[in-house]
């Protein structure tokens, strides 16, 4: 219920005016060297090597992800040391912000329930347990939000 009310807030003028005054702040090279973080999906491809997760989880959320958090780090020397166009940035942050739905679907449709689709062992609950846990509920949302801060700055500049 958190997010629907931090939703709301960033919906409003004063929202909306706090989260540009605060991106402000935060220089492009900034926001893009946070998502090298993302390398911590390498986590998620040791557990599949060690038979705990499926093949397509891999496939639709891990390399994706890692393969994003190599631009990001390509992205963020290039940003580093020649301004990036806005239309650039925005289309990385855009990209960046999608590639997460791969693993969300694939995860979604593996874990026991009416919705399951892939029927193989082993499935993706093991991202219902701790500590790989916090990878949906903590690192996702946060790495998300800071591509849609990224993307309102570079939205604000346009106008």
């Amino acid at each position: 219920m958190a997010g629907f009310g931090t939703t709301l807030f960033a919906a409003t003028a004063a929202g909306r005016e706090g989260v540009l005054t605060a991106a402000s702040g935060v220089s492009d090279p900034q926001l893009i060297a946070f998502h090298i973080l993302r390398l911590l999906a390498i986590g998620t491809i040791v557990k599949y090597l060690q038979r705990q997760l499926p093949l397509h989880f891999v496939i639709f959320g891990s390399l994706p992800d890692v393969l994003f958090a190599g631009s990001a780090a390509v992205m963020t020397v290039l940003a580093a040391t020649a301004p990036a166009s806005r239309e650039l940035l925005f289309a990385w942050h855009s990209l960046g912000f999608a590639v997460f739905f791969g693993a969300g679907i694939s995860m979604f449709l593996s874990v026991p329930s009416p919705l399951r689709l892939f029927n193989s062992r082993p499935d993706a609950s093991l991202v219902f347990r701790f500590p790989i846990v916090l990878a949906p509920n903590f690192t996702v949302p946060l790495f998300m939000l800071a591509h849609l801060f990224a993307i309102a700055k570079i939205v604000a500049v346009r106008l």
